[in-house]
This record gives C-alpha cells, sequence and structure tokens, in this order.
C-alpha cells in the first residue's frame, strides 16, 4: 500500500518537540543527487495557502544561502513553516534526515565545501571531528592551520584538539611546529584531518 500524501497542516504540529520524519520531508522535498539540491514538491489541498506556495516555490530550490557570522563559511538555509511558524534548518541536515530517516546533531561536509550536499559528501560527526575538519581560519598568520606565533615567549606554537583533548607545544622554527601539528593532528582526527 502507498504512502498517503501528507497536507501542508498535517505535517508538524509542535516544531519544538518534533522535526520531519524523512518520510514526510520527502514528501516536502525532491532531492538531486548529481547536483546535492532541494527543491520544493507541489503541496497538494485546495487552500488559498497551498495555491500561492506552489505558484511561487513548487519545482523551485529550496531554501537561501546563508553565512552565519563573518569569516564562517556559508550554508544552505531552508524554512519550513509550522503551526504559523517559521522554524529554520540547514539543508544537510534535512539531506542527512531524508536519507537516514532521523536528525544527526552534527553533519561535516567531507571535502570542506559547506555548499556541496551531494550525500556522499555529508557525514555525522562529532563537534570536535567538524572542527578538525574546517578549513584554516582566515586569520590566521603563520598560514598554515593550528600554528602561530607566540610573542610571549618567542617561539612557534603547534596545536590541535579534539573532544576536550588538547596537545600544544613550543618549538623555535616555524618548520618545526608545522611537522609536529601534522604528525599528531593525522594521528589524532584519522580521516576528518584536514591540512589547509
Amino acid at each position: 500500500m502507498a504512502d498517503a500524501k501528507l497536507t501542508h497542516s498535517d505535517l508538524i504540529r509542535n516544531p519544538i518537540k518534533h522535526k520531519p520524519t524523512g518520510k514526510e520531508l520527502r514528501q516536502l522535498f525532491r532531492y538531486d543527487d548529481e547536483t546535492g539540491r532541494l527543491y520544493w514538491r507541489e503541496r497538494t489541498g485546495h487552500s488559498r495557502e497551498v495555491q500561492i506556495f506552489n505558484t511561487q516555490f513548487a519545482g523551485k530550490e529550496a531554501g537561501w544561502i546563508f553565512k552565519p557570522i563573518r569569516g564562517t563559511d556559508p550554508y544552505r538555509q531552508v524554512c519550513i513553516r509550522h503551526n504559523n511558524k517559521n522554524v529554520h534548518y540547514r539543508a544537510h541536515h534535512i539531506i542527512w534526515a531524508m536519507h537516514h530517516d532521523r536528525w544527526p546533531r552534527i553533519v561535516d561536509h567531507d571535502n570542506g565545501d559547506t555548499l556541496d550536499n551531494k550525500i556522499g559528501n555529508l557525514r555525522e560527526a562529532t563537534q570536535g571531528q567538524n572542527n578538525a575538519n574546517a578549513k584554516r581560519h582566515k586569520n590566521n598568520t603563520s598560514g598554515y592551520k593550528g600554528v602561530f606565533y607566540n610573542k610571549w615567549n618567542k617561539t612557534w606554537c603547534a596545536s590541535t584538539g579534539i573532544d576536550g583533548k588538547c596537545i600544544r607545544k613550543n618549538f623555535k622554527t616555524i618548520e618545526e611546529a608545522i611537522e609536529f601539528r601534522k604528525k599528531i593532528a593525522k594521528k589524532m582526527h584519522g580521516d576528518f584531518y584536514r591540512e589547509e
């Protein structure tokens, strides 16, 4: 027996306690495997609200590009309306939930491109793993992730950490600091290691 189509008003009763299920998300969105993009599906029903939605959004890419804070990478954000309230979700979380029928706590973009939402590029991660895979900060002055000049003791400091464990060591040269940081970060971060 085929799944019955839910109407827009059937979807979510309490957005704080309940996020849309994978089934509900698949009824709202069409996912393009080749591009990693979400598109709004046509809504069912005859209300004016449904007709307006279908005219403005059905078949179009869902969401907009959102840059949370200056210096961070942008994400695609999607708004789903529940009980006359707009609830914002990141598109990569929606895509993960559509494919795995559960909401992740954190989704990491394997290649570091936060706008590449192909399912093969998304992986569930801890906050520490997600941080390990992050790109070098834009305000980094050494040119190497996890390496900075310590003006206090006039040494180069190499540091890395994950999930509450931090390793930091001072060196006389930047080359020593870079080599140490690479070695220890590869060991600590495994598949989530990013050099840049």
